[in-house]
């Protein structure tokens, strides 16, 4: 199976890119057929070797011209943006594409498709119950599978999400505008979880097409900026650690 993988950057990861970038190139087994950054810097470019993998950055007010995210009360307004992104780009090529964090470093090999199938990766459990109320109204799925599908990487397949879209016309914009008479600044008792609607979406409607497996991480995190040779050195510290991410969180 063929796929790309998908990057969304908020600029507070701009210094992790390069490193995630490498442990992409050095760990996915399969390779992706391309890499698509999708970044809030308009000018971002990246240099540097990609084993004959293309890397097209792409700035992310270009994905959805028609819907301005700043008229949602919430307040983690580029929230709603990047699960937009996440759900409904169509910058990549192929109908698989793999999402990724972009404070996530691969630390060793990773089996893109387990037992030769599409896999839900679990990370942590969650079990936020707004993303659960908004996904009863708008798709009438609730939690489906015994753990949260919230983690640092998924596999999506562009038909799958497509689906998602029926009930408004098709339209990621028409799903934005039922968003904002049902979302309010603090959530209200509604929010959109991204990796929560997918992944219970596929459990209730395409189970046999995807394997479920748990994902061995390690989480860091800072208040402070990222130096360069914090996440160095943080990288080398877990090398020879029986996990296969970690993340390198920057805290707000």
């Amino acid at each position: 199976m063929k796929y790309d993988l998908v990057i969304p950057l908020a600029n507070k990861d701009i210094n992790k890119l390069a490193l995630l970038l490498h442990s992409c190139l050095n760990y996915l087994v399969p390779q992706p057929e391309s890499i698509v950054v999708v970044s809030e810097m308009d000018s971002l470019r990246v240099e540097g070797p990609n084993n004959g993998v293309p890397i097209r950055c792409i700035f992310e007010g270009e994905l959805f011209p028609h819907i301005d995210f700043s008229t949602i009360d919430y307040r983690r307004k580029g929230w709603i943006l990047q699960q937009f992104i996440k759900l409904f780009q169509n910058v990549s090529t192929e109908n698989l594409y793999m999402v990724v964090d972009a404070d996530l470093i691969f630390n060793r090999i990773f089996e893109v498709f387990p037992s030769d199938m599409k896999c839900l990766w679990l990370g942590r459990d969650q079990n936020h119950t707004p993303y659960y109320n908004l996904m009863e109204k708008f798709w009438g799925i609730g939690r489906e599978y015994p753990h949260s599908f919230i983690s640092e990487l998924m596999m999506f397949n562009k038909d799958i999400t497509r689906e998602l879209l029926i009930p408004f016309d098709n339209s990621p914009k028409k799903l934005f505008e039922e968003l904002k008479k049902l979302i309010k600044y603090d959530g209200n008792g509604f929010l959109l979880g991204d990796y929560e609607i997918y992944g219970n979406w596929v459990i209730k409607h395409h189970k046999d097409e995807y394997v479920i497996k748990t994902i061995k991480s390690k989480l860091f995190g800072m208040y402070s900026e990222w130096r360069n040779e914090d996440l160095l050195s943080t990288i080398e510290s877990v090398k020879n650690e029986d996990i296969d991410i970690i993340t390198m969180h920057s805290w707000e």
